[in-house]
Order: C-alpha cells, then structure tokens, then sequence
C-alpha cells in the first residue's frame, strides 16, 4: 500500500470545504472506497465501497446527521485554481464526491466552467487541497485506475482508498 499527503487550503478562505473534507476523513467515510477515472482528466472518489452494500448509506446518513455530508455550495475561489494534482469537491452534490485534478483543469471545474461546461446552477467546484507529498504515487495510479467504459460499465479492476487519516504533522488547524 503506498499513500500521498495532502495539505488543506487555508480554512478561512474555503471553510466549508476543508471542514467538510477533515470531518469526512476524521470519521472514517473514506475508508475503502473505489476511486475510478473520469473523462480522462480526474481521479474520482465517489463516496461507493468497492463491494457496494448497506454500509455506504449508513455513513452517508452519520456524515448527513453531523452536517458534513457534501458542501452546499460550490465554495470557489480564484485564489484556489484547479491546478494539476490539486483536489476538488463536486459541487452541489447530496453525496460526497472528491477528485485529484491529473491536469489543469481550471476550463473544466473552475469559473470558466459555469458558462461552458455542466454546470447548471451557476457555483463551479471547489479545490481545496494540494497533493504536496507521494505525487509519483498519484501518476501511478492513473495506470491503475479503470475507466469508465463506454456503455458505462466498469472493468472487473479495482483501486480503492484503503485508509484516509488527519496527520497533525501536515494539516495543523486552529478554529478561533
């Protein structure tokens, strides 16, 4: 198992975000959950165990109840562009779903993106986090990761999140 490090935007610019994502990871959502490519240009963790069963909607309803679910607004800043290996919320989304910009991806989820792309309601995506250690781990991945195929069925190939934690060495937080 190798892993990669990623250190959060600062909490006063996407509060929201960078609350909803530590309290995802402190309580454990991400524990085992598939991660796919998507489009070619993202790696997306949608919140789905590998072997999907009642286990994925009791902890959508704790991370509901706790009121850290999903952003209810697509928190975008300028300041936080969709950059390579940068994380992103999709935005406006009942359920959790996270991904690691493999490119530039600023056209396609940040503000530019309301106008041309698919986003509906106006609010472009979050990117709240930097990968800033095991980048090399991140580009592996992508060999490793199924695409979606195109009846949209997925490859009997799976790669998951094994486990996600806080490490206080690289996220320190201080709420006033």
């Amino acid at each position: 198992t190798e892993s990669f490090v990623v250190k959060m935007a600062d909490v006063s610019l996407m509060p929201m975000s960078v609350s909803s994502f530590l309290g995802q990871v402190k309580h454990g959502f991400w524990n085992d959950k598939k991660v796919d490519i998507n489009a070619g240009h993202i790696l997306l963790a949608s919140g789905e165990s590998i072997d999907a069963n009642d286990k994925d909607e009791a902890d959508l309803g704790n991370l509901t109840d706790l009121g850290i679910a999903s952003p209810i607004f697509g928190e975008y800043s300028r300041l936080r562009p969709h950059s390579e290996l940068t994380l992103g919320f999709v935005a406006n989304r009942p359920t959790p779903h996270f991904y690691i910009n493999l490119q530039d991806n600023e056209d396609v989820h940040g503000l530019h993106s309301v106008q041309d792309h698919h986003f509906a309601d106006g609010e472009a995506d979050p990117s709240f986090a930097d990968i800033i250690v095991g980048k090399d781990v991140v580009r592996r991945m992508v060999t490793q990761v199924p695409f979606f195929e195109a009846d949209g069925s997925r490859p009997n190939k799976n790669v998951k999140i094994v486990r996600a934690e806080i490490d206080s060495d690289y996220t320190p937080l201080s709420l006033r």
